[in-house]
């Protein structure tokens, strides 16, 4: 079981180093870590998910029912 879901969409692999004067220097492996850290405080699972392809992104929403997951967050930027 999954409590939380976080969905990074296209381009954020790329946080820290893409336009770091407009995304911030914090990378994705960074605000992961932020969150796993509270998640944890919290007792909440958390598992992370990245992609550029959409279909990668539809196939894990879709697969989350089948890991009973609370709750799905998607970033994109």
């Amino acid at each position: 079981m999954v409590d939380i879901l976080v969905i990074n969409g296209p381009n954020l692999n790329l946080l820290g180093t893409r336009e770091p004067e407009i995304y911030g220097e914090e990378s994705l492996s960074d605000v992961e870590d932020t969150l796993r850290e509270l998640s944890a405080k919290h007792n909440k699972s958390i598992k992370f998910i990245q992609s550029n392809a959409e279909h990668e992104i539809i196939d894990s929403i879709q697969n989350s029912k089948t890991e009973n997951t609370k709750f799905i967050e998607f970033t994109r930027k």
